[in-house]
């Protein structure tokens, strides 16, 4: 059972770092694409990259957010195995509050992504394509 528990962890911890580099690989092709002269960003309107930038920037923040919870409540769950007194109240406030944090990270990146892909429509309408 602890094997599973352990593996199931794992997985959700390679997932949120997967989720990590997925913004950040965004966040880099579009930052080049509107650095380049010839970049469909680059005729974009600025307003609508730079949400799309906020956007991914904080929601690249939340698998950090929910990686640290998620190591908060792994060190509850071995006090309470040890035998000490532990708050559960504290345990099932960090779990909302991560599942509150995933739910924010999947609309950020919708905003996100939707913003720049907006962004590249306008971008190529100005330059005729």
């Amino acid at each position: 059972m602890e094997e599973r528990i352990e593996n199931l962890a794992e997985r959700r911890e390679k997932l949120d770092y997967f989720y990590i580099s997925a913004f950040t690989a965004i966040l880099v092709f579009t930052f080049n694409n509107f650095n380049s002269r010839t970049g469909i960003l680059a005729h974009a309107p600025v307003w609508l990259v730079e949400v799309g930038w906020g956007a991914l920037i904080v929601g690249t923040l939340c698998p950090l957010y929910v990686i640290g919870a998620r190591f908060k409540r792994f060190a509850i769950n071995l006090d309470r195995i040890a035998g000490k007194n532990v708050d559960g109240k504290l345990f099932m406030a960090l779990r909302k509050r991560g599942e509150f944090v995933h739910r924010a990270m999947t609309l950020l990146f919708v905003l996100g992504v939707g913003a720049l892909c907006t962004a590249y429509a306008l971008g190529l309408r100005r330059i005729g394509m």
